[in-house]
């Protein structure tokens, strides 16, 4: 019993709490005006004065009505009422009558709010009635306290803007203000978030000679919510998303390449229904001309690939998830490609080749965070797509890193990627190799083949800060000769070839930047 009425009393509090933020001290609030159950019969409602109201019955609608002079943004709360799940509806009158908004929050016993409802001259209406969660019951016991106050319109979202046909306009470099309110969009029926609340907003770009821009969005932080922003096209589709933040804090779309004239759409949306009813989020826009040395976002996917030349190209890991496509096509036939990406201090970068038919040719992971991934020496026709990306949870907004391709001629004496094992092993047809260590722990096959049984000396020129083991086989690859080479010193190694053999070039710790060099003689 004792812990019973400590509820009550709890509750109790919690309703006076809640309507003394509607009735000022001393202030006796109006009352309802029965019947009031239509549009005709609505009570009119004063700006700042509470009104009290009661869903006597299960079939109980309380209609209430005011008018606006002049350009305002208005903020409504409906007050608890104990054991009840109440909702209101926002109507215009409009060549009849418009529903502009619907609020509830499915919660027994819960206040209710919309703090900001964009409105032009004229008459609305404001209907008190059942929410959607129980079998409606009425309550004539405890009443509701309804309260509206405006606020003059400037540099704000113009709710409802719930959809791209009703977007708000932003201006680039003018900064905008917006709400999370209210938690649920009961008129948002789309099947991929249902009820979610959404604000949306237009922008168009001018291009100067076709050249593409590239537009940053940035979203502040609201206590209390977790936001997501995406930009969609004139064609309703995505072109970018960001959701790579917490609770309380901003998130931004950077660099975002536009390389068409048209109409762009941003959205504005709590991940999981959160609301916040005081703290405005504020949302920028701005532009800036494409640098040829930099990625063109969105480039998630091959089909959008950024342009990649013979030279330094710059991008980032941003949001979280973020992949980049680049697509080379400059030159004629086969070369050889050294292609690095150097990442700031916060990343570790993934970087993985992609051969014309879209297939992959090399991945990879060779460094640790602020470490560059390089493969030095891939064989590649002129068409090949690069795709970077950093270990999961990994992102960085404000530091670049630099993706770089370049090429040299080909010729026989080069090693060829991939070469690790006796089957794919290079077949030696000139006097001197020149090859990489490609990758961690790298195994370099070299075919060794004469018509007769031979002697040869192997003369092998190491790296700076790499040590190599260097091992001669018999025809079926059993090792019969092993020496170890370490930094750019020299080594000879002489052995008897019975026709056939390997010559084996193992990593033991590596240099991606620079060749070994083998020069062969015969005896």
């Amino acid at each position: 019993m004792k812990k019973k009425r400590f509820f009550k009393i709890v509750f109790l509090f919690f309703l006076i709490v809640t309507s003394g933020t509607l009735v000022r001290c001393g202030e006796k609030p109006e009352a309802e005006k029965e019947p009031n159950d239509s549009f005709f019969t609505a009570t009119p409602l004063a700006e700042g004065r509470a009104m009290q109201g009661f869903l006597a019955s299960a079939t109980d609608r309380d209609y209430y009505t005011f008018r606006v002079d002049e350009p305002a943004v208005i903020d409504i709360e409906l007050s608890a009422i104990k054991g009840v799940n109440h909702a209101f509806q926002v109507w215009r009158q409009f060549k009849g009558q418009e529903l502009l908004k619907h609020i509830d929050d499915s919660r027994k016993s819960s206040p209710e709010r919309f703090c900001n409802l964009y409105c032009a001259p004229g008459t609305y209406f404001i209907l008190v009635m059942h929410g959607d969660r129980d079998t409606p019951t009425g309550n004539s016991e405890n009443p509701y306290l309804l309260k509206y106050k405006s606020r003059r319109y400037s540099r704000e979202e113009a709710e409802p803007n719930d959809a791209i046909s009703t977007a708000t306009r932003v201006e680039e470099n003018k900064e905008i203000k917006g709400y999370f309110s209210p938690a649920f969009n009961r008129m948002n029926d789309k099947g991929d978030a249902p009820m979610r609340e959404e604000d949306w907003y237009e922008f168009r770009v001018s291009l100067d000679d076709f050249r593409a821009k590239l537009v940053t969005i940035n979203l502040t932080g609201v206590p209390g919510v977790n936001a997501t922003l995406s930009l969609y096209d004139a064609k309703k589709e995505l072109v970018a998303h960001s959701d790579s933040t917490g609770s309380g804090e901003g998130e931004s779309l950077r660099d975002i390449g536009i390389s068409s004239e048209d109409r762009y759409y941003i959205m504005v949306a709590s991940k999981s229904f959160e609301s916040n009813h005081d703290s405005p989020y504020k949302l920028s826009l701005t532009t800036n001309e494409y640098d040829e040395g930099s990625e063109l976002e969105p480039n998630n996917d091959i089909a959008r690939s950024t342009a990649l030349a013979d030279g330094d190209i710059h991008a980032k890991i941003f949001p979280e998830g973020d992949i980049d496509f680049f697509r080379h096509t400059a030159g004629k036939g086969r070369s050889f490609y050294s292609i690095t990406a150097a990442p700031p201090e916060s990343l570790d970068l993934v970087m993985t080749i992609i051969g014309k038919n879209r297939q992959k040719i090399f991945e990879i992971d060779n460094g640790g965070p602020g470490e560059s991934e390089t493969f030095p020496n891939a064989l590649l026709e002129p068409e090949f797509y690069v795709m970077v990306s950093a270990k999961r949870g990994q992102f960085d907004k404000g530091d670049s890193y630099v993706l770089s391709a370049k090429n040299y001629a080909f010729s026989d004496n080069y090693e060829i990627e991939p070469n690790d094992s006796r089957d794919k092993a290079n077949r030696v047809v000139r006097k001197i190799i020149r090859g990489y260590i490609s990758k961690k722990h790298d195994l370099d096959y070299y075919l060794l083949e004469y018509s007769k049984r031979v002697k040869i000396t192997l003369e092998i020129d190491g790296v700076p800060g790499a040590e190599m083991k260097i091992s001669v086989t018999d025809p079926a690859g059993y090792e019969i000769r092993s020496e170890e080479l370490s930094g750019d010193r020299s080594i000879q190694v002489t052995e008897m070839i019975d026709g056939r053999g390997y010559l084996i070039i193992e990593a033991l710790r590596e240099n991606y930047e620079r060749p070994y060099q083998v020069r062969i003689r015969e005896e």
